[in-house]
């Protein structure tokens, strides 16, 4: 879980983490760097269906669950 307290997640913050199956981001995220999930095969994301990790989400593949 990405709590409140974080606005920005760092260019390959989550990189390679091939077994990292869910994250879950507060709506308080407002950018994500680059390939901040690359090599996440099996990652969903969790987030508000306005927010800026869903849009994230759609905009990379990366399957998206709304919270």
């Amino acid at each position: 879980t990405v709590p409140y307290s974080v606005s920005e997640i760092g260019w390959f913050a989550f990189a390679d983490c091939k077994s990292l199956a869910v994250v879950k981001v507060s709506p308080s995220v407002e950018s994500i760097g680059y390939g901040a999930f690359e090599g996440c095969p099996h990652l969903t994301v969790i987030a508000p269906a306005d927010s800026y990790a869903a849009a994230y989400a759609q905009s990379f593949a990366i399957p998206h669950k709304e919270n």
